[in-house]
């Protein structure tokens, strides 16, 4: 919660409405629009690398995942109130 109380916008989104939109199920970061960085995850979710992608194809497609993603997603406050805390 840390960036969350310093400012930053971080918004999150259930996987199975991940899945309903048609999201890719992998997870990246877009940097400036110009470079992926797509995570290689086992099953376990322990990261097993990355694959750093400049095309513009990949780079394409990635905008519009995010444009897609932040679109339905919710708040991080917001979305931590719809999810009971086990701790």
């Amino acid at each position: 919660m840390g960036n969350v109380e310093a400012g930053e916008d971080i918004r999150n989104l259930f996987r199975s409405d991940a899945e309903r939109i048609g999201l890719p199920d992998y997870d990246f970061w877009l940097f400036d629009s110009r470079s992926v960085v797509k995570f290689v995850i086992d099953g376990e979710g322990t990261t097993l690398g990355v694959h750093v992608l400049e095309d513009a194809e990949s780079v394409v497609r990635a905008c519009q995942v995010r444009d897609a993603a932040w679109h339905h997603a919710v708040p991080t406050r917001e979305f931590e109130a719809q999810v009971p805390s086990s701790a």
